[in-house]
């Protein structure tokens, strides 16, 4: 949960014939400001997952991860934004019925699509009240929240 400070960093070289996803020395600055979700071992190489810009839950907050393709979710969505939440489900008539499940919930962590599904896991850091409302629908849809 600390916050990183230019005063934690130091620039080191490390080389590999195979690609590594840690934080170049470019890159740093970028994570200054930023909340560590994870203990970070003195000397240790940085990997953005270890950074957040989001405050910790509160004891009346949890996570609720969804799978969305592309056509229920926007593309540039990212950790940080607002979304409202809508389900759509299909009565015996096949009819849509479409329900608010939670407004304005942020997005904690948007996992990136592969090559083979479009799908990405979003996780929405919501009231603890709203975890049933996001079980037994047909569709869970995100839509950018306004401000």
């Amino acid at each position: 949960g600390d916050i990183l400070s230019t005063d934690d960093l130091a620039v080191v070289s490390i080389s590999s014939d195979d690609e590594l996803s840690l934080i170049a020395a470019a890159e740093a600055a970028t994570v200054v400001g930023q909340r560590a979700v994870t203990d970070i071992a003195a000397g240790s190489p940085l990997m953005p997952a270890q950074f957040s810009v989001l405050a910790p839950l509160s004891s009346s907050e949890s996570l609720v991860g969804v799978v969305v393709d592309a056509s229920r979710a926007p593309l540039e969505i990212a950790a940080g934004d607002l979304v409202d939440v809508v389900a759509l489900d299909r009565d015996l008539t096949g009819a849509d019925i479409v329900s608010s499940v939670v407004r304005r919930a942020e997005v904690w962590s948007v996992s990136v699509p592969t090559d083979v599904l479009d799908e990405r896991s979003v996780t929405l850091r919501v009231p603890v009240s709203s975890i049933d409302s996001f079980v037994g629908h047909d569709e869970i849809h995100l839509m950018k929240a306004g401000s």
